[in-house]
């Protein structure tokens, strides 16, 4: 336990408690926090239940969903006092102006942290259905949580970058992973079944891999292979007349849905929104031990070693090529994987990410 003075640190998520970005930015990070003496208390706007009903049909699940999210910030409101800093990831409630910031920050008078790994100024693809996507994006949201913020923590230099050339205060909070817990699988050692290509990912970003998918059928008609998509709101489909494997995105499943592949992808278009990701999957794919190809696009181009833990790609041909390479040599697959899991331990673990937030919430705090 440090010798510094003990911090308690209130977090609000936005977005569904499920999310990748809320675990791997904030509740994995409670258990080292704590041996800092930062206790660190992740409270999401939406539960499970309530994240199922939203990208549901039906209206009044997601009604009743954002009821409770509501009547769970009325609660934090009320506790604000046993809290010495607030972090804000992306915002506070999933709809609606930054009432809650506000009440904490300017009435409660609680240092507030905003917490990001995207560029959320930019027009982005929708989240949630659109008879919530208006209230959704309410204007000036952003660029008040920026303007009213002790500290910005930004999952990439690109994103503070850009925050601090609008005079604010940013600091760079890089992703972790949990090694322990994403780990590779010892599958991969058997060579009677086909290699599994795959894709982890949400409905938004979905059209990525659709983009890719003439390279892929190019490539299976010469090298056969399975390929899985997890998280892409599919549930049965095929392409190039075979069958895919789709699965839902489930929490409890992501280390098994990643150690899984032989093979990972992920494609990214080039333009502003994807030049301030965070490359979180990158990582994923790394702790995994398992060769991806990747857009280098920002911060993803930065991530792992080209060559040696994966393969970029950005033209049809380019993909072709690198899928191509992987598929004909189990050994450079075995090698690249090996390089990858290793590269993950010595660069992104969460005590990596952990020492950041630690020092970023105590500034906060004075």
């Amino acid at each position: 336990m440090t010798s510094q003075a003990k911090l308690r640190v209130l977090a609000l998520a936005g977005y569904p408690s499920s999310a990748a970005v809320t675990r791997y930015r904030l509740s994995q990070l409670q258990p080292p926090l704590a041996e800092r003496g930062i206790q660190l208390e992740v409270r999401p706007f939406l539960d499970e239940e309530g994240m199922v009903h939203l990208y549901g049909p039906g209206t009044a699940g997601k009604v009743a969903a954002v009821g409770r999210g509501l009547a769970r910030r009325a609660r934090d409101l009320y506790e604000w006092r046993h809290f010495d800093v607030v972090v804000v990831q992306r915002e506070a409630m999933l709809v609606g102006p930054p009432v809650v910031e506000w009440l904490l920050n300017v009435i409660g008078s609680r240092p507030l942290v905003l917490d990001i790994d995207d560029p959320i100024w930019l027009p982005e693809q929708s989240l949630v259905p659109s008879a919530l996507s208006k209230l959704r994006r309410w204007p000036g949201k952003t660029s008040w949580l920026l303007a009213h913020a002790t500290l910005v923590t930004c999952g990439n230099r690109f994103l503070a970058s850009h925050v601090g050339s609008l005079g604010h205060n940013a600091r760079v909070v890089s992703n972790g992973i949990d090694v322990s817990r994403i780990r590779p699988s010892t599958e991969h050692a058997h060579t009677d079944r086909l290699p599994k290509v795959g894709w982890v990912g949400t409905h938004t970003t979905y059209p990525y891999l659709e983009a890719i998918f003439p390279s892929l059928e190019a490539v299976e008609r010469r090298e056969r292979f399975t390929l899985r998509i997890v998280g892409s709101g599919q549930y049965v489909g095929s392409w190039a007349g075979t069958p895919a494997e789709f699965a839902p995105f489930e929490l409890a499943r992501e280390a098994e849905d990643f150690s899984s592949l032989d093979i990972g992808l992920y494609p990214l278009p080039d333009d502003p929104w994807t030049r301030g990701k965070s490359g979180l999957k990158a990582l994923q794919y790394l702790a995994a031990g398992v060769p991806y190809i990747a857009s280098p696009v920002g911060v993803v181009g930065e991530i792992g070693i080209p060559g040696t833990t994966h393969l970029e790609a950005t033209t049809p041909e380019e993909w072709q090529l690198a899928l191509g390479a992987l598929l004909a040599d189990p050994d450079l697959r075995a090698r690249m994987g090996a390089s990858a899991r290793q590269y993950a331990e010595s660069n992104y673990t969460l005590e990596h990410a952990t020492a950041a937030m630690a020092d970023a919430l105590r500034e906060s705090a004075g």
